[in-house]
């Protein structure tokens, strides 16, 4: 199996969105929170997509009497929100423990 096979569909784009931002401003050991930000917001957008887009499509089938819409919102809340959270803790504990 490739190394692209095996990891979720949308890493792929989030790298693509981030790398121009830390290939031209190099990867330096402490990064100024502009490079945080430019390159990090617009990669956790496009990885929680699909987390949000579960969510809405989820509640859409519980209002509509699917109560098994439950299902996926709570599965895309959960991935999304711990993608964001852990992200950004990685960024917090760099920032802190040096």
């Amino acid at each position: 199996m490739s190394p692209e096979a095996s990891r979720p569909a949308d890493v792929g784009p989030a790298a693509r969105v981030s790398t121009p931002v830390t290939g031209r401003y190099g990867r330096p050991a402490d990064p100024a929170l502009w490079q945080v930000l430019v390159a990090g917001v617009p990669a956790l957008v496009v990885f929680a997509v699909p987390g949000v887009l579960a969510v809405t499509q989820g509640r859409r089938a519980m209002r509509l009497g699917r109560p098994d819409g439950r299902v996926p919102a709570v599965i895309g809340a959960v991935i999304a929100l711990s993608f964001i959270g852990v992200n950004l803790l990685s960024y917090v504990a760099t920032v802190v423990l040096g």
